[in-house]
């Protein structure tokens, strides 16, 4: 930990441009100057996209993470977020059956293009809109998205301190991804100056939402559900 912290008061005295990864977030000290998908069409993006790889941050820490969008009016697009959560013994290690099941709604407002959107999570939990960015989809195999907003942390050393947390996705309409095509996305993330060695590849593997979604009291007749 102390390691970490001395990495960012290095960062903060000397105005390294250089990035870390530290509590589960990716920090860095200015947002890249992402390029932005022209002419987006986002009703084309509905239905289900699995997450094949993603920078470190605080929200998701389970496997088989997968979203499905869809545009309400032309004007809203919404997200229906979903993430198990693994169970672990007092070894630390994972235990099939024990995983515990996550979701959350966000709804979006498309700001001047609609590649450049302001995402808020609005259910169960809420927060302050936040940028995300896509950068580059071919609607049929994958979408590439990229946030970066100001990050504070509540406790600790570094309390109250400001920095700017990056993250960057990539999203697959399938479960798995060719191995070719993930090193293509990839390169153009690092072309658009996202800091790609801290990114994870993501779980996906006994993946049975069914019988989660059964269990779980975060269910709720009234969320904003869309038929599919």
């Amino acid at each position: 930990m102390r390691a970490e912290i001395t990495v960012f008061v290095l960062i903060i005295a000397f105005g390294f441009v250089t990035k870390a990864q530290v509590f589960d977030v990716t920090l860095t000290p200015r947002c890249a100057e992402v390029e932005l998908m022209a002419k987006l069409k986002a009703e084309k993006l509905d239905g289900q996209w699995y997450e094949i790889s993603r920078s470190p941050n605080p929200w998701e820490r389970g496997n088989c993470i997968q979203v499905r969008h869809w545009l309400e009016n032309g004007t809203k697009w919404w997200m229906h977020w979903e993430q198990l959560i693994p169970g672990f013994d007092k070894q630390g290690r994972e235990v099939a059956g024990r995983d515990s099941y996550d979701q959350a709604y966000s709804i979006g407002t498309p700001q001047n293009v609609i590649a450049n959107i302001s995402m808020q999570f609005i259910w169960p939990r809420v927060f302050l809109p936040l940028p995300f960015y896509i950068l580059s989809t071919d609607y049929e195999n994958y979408y590439l998205a990229y946030s970066c907003f100001p990050y504070f942390f509540n406790e600790g050393p570094l309390k109250g301190i400001p920095f700017l947390a990056e993250s960057a996705w990539i999203m697959s309409r399938k479960r798995s991804m060719d191995i070719g095509l993930y090193f293509v996305l990839k390169n153009k993330l690092e072309e658009n100056g996202i800091n790609v060695s801290v990114m994870e590849i993501s779980k996906h593997s006994n993946c049975n939402y069914e019988m989660h979604r059964d269990n779980s009291p975060t269910v709720q007749t009234d969320s904003p559900k869309k038929s599919t």
